[in-house]
């Protein structure tokens, strides 16, 4: 998948029973012309070709499952329940990542384990 792919991903996206993850819109930044600034937007994919099914491994199942339910608990102490609407991959206030800041965070990981100059992809 590509970041804007699994920035989007929501739980109605995945299905456990077939695992298979329903990929069908990307999140990503655009120019809004009447702000004149930057904002992030849910897209359809860039071509036909791109809404697509992929298979979800077994052992990706289980930790995508176990990453629901913790998720579930997390928005439940804060007084919200989790929907199937609701982003597979979120941050702590249940909001859309920001591609710029998970790479930043990625490469931290990355040269604390002796890698330099890798991507997301």
């Amino acid at each position: 998948m590509r970041q804007g792919e699994l920035f989007a991903l929501t739980w109605n996206d995945v299905d456990f029973e077939n695992k298979t993850f329903h990929i069908n819109k990307t999140y990503g930044y655009i120019r809004d012309l009447k702000l004149n600034k930057m904002v992030g937007m849910v897209t359809p994919p860039k071509s036909k070709k791109s809404i697509r099914d992929i298979p979800i491994p077994e052992r990706t199942k289980k930790i995508l499952l176990k990453h629901k339910h913790v998720e579930m608990e997390r928005f439940k102490r804060m007084g919200v329940d989790l929907l199937d609407t609701d982003l597979v991959f979120s941050t702590t206030a249940g909001t859309y990542f920001d591609g710029n800041n998970v790479l930043h965070r990625l490469k931290k990981i990355y040269s604390g384990i002796g890698i330099e100059g890798k991507t997301f992809h």
